[in-house]
């Protein structure tokens, strides 16, 4: 588990310095009538059975209840599931509390006893994700060898990435002022220099922003796409 000492001082704008063949089955496409198209979700939870209930509205205004069962667990042991969770959060965001609770240190160790199974069919995402986990597994091993809990190695972890996401956000808000004021050649310096940090302390990169021209361009175009919906739903 990567640990990093992060200064916030760091991501301020700088003053301005000098990516046979087989016989083919044409299907017909089911034509869904647009009054029972899927508009809006109003709950969705698991049950005590396990199975997940969903209620939704259709756009004629109509309830319905779906009932499936739920995906199997993707790990057998609730610290896999912690770790794939403090491990594979991306998106730049804030890192959701993690329910570190129970004797983690027991489960750990038993997990241990469990090697993670990758699958030949299973998806590249999943692979990818049973591969972080295992590797993470032997870093906490590691540390937990050397007196650490199970618990305190994934609550600095959670502390170390949610302060470097405050970071991020931060300097996309600096790098988004920059944009908004038009200085192309600042808004390139800023993310070459800042993206050069980011790699060093394992932070997500920031991405070229969006214009004040493009932001208004795309709020038009949700918006007539809404409309259209609207229009499209209410006709029969």
């Amino acid at each position: 588990v990567k640990k990093a000492e992060v200064a916030k001082k760091d991501v301020r704008r700088e003053k301005p310095a000098a990516k046979p063949a087989a016989e083919m089955k044409v299907e017909k496409k089911e034509v869904v009538d647009p009054a029972k198209q899927r508009v809006e979700t109003l709950s969705f939870v698991t049950n005590s059975m396990g199975m997940i209930v969903e209620r939704y509205r259709t756009a004629d205004g109509k309830t319905h209840k779906l009932i499936r069962p739920s995906k199997p667990p993707l790990f057998k042991h609730m610290t896999d599931d912690l770790i794939s969770m403090a491990m594979c959060t991306s998106g730049g965001g804030q890192m959701p509390p993690l329910p570190l609770s129970g004797n983690l240190d027991k489960e750990f160790l038993e997990s241990l006893k469990d090697p993670i199974v990758i699958n030949p069919d299973d998806p590249e995402e999943i692979k990818e994700r049973k591969r972080i986990v295992a590797e993470t597994r032997k870093q906490i091993d590691a540390l937990m060898r050397q007196g650490i809990s199970f618990r305190a190695i994934l609550a600095e972890h959670e502390k170390v990435f949610n302060e470097n996401a405050e970071i991020r956000a931060e300097a996309r808000a600096e790098l988004q002022k920059i944009c908004d004021e038009g200085d192309k050649k600042g808004v390139e310096d800023y993310l070459k220099t800042i993206n050069a940090a980011f790699q060093e302390m394992g932070i997500e990169e920031l991405q070229p922003p969006k214009t004040k021209e493009e932001r208004r361009a795309e709020r038009e175009a949700r918006r007539a796409a809404r409309e259209a919906a609207k229009q499209k739903g209410s006709n029969p």
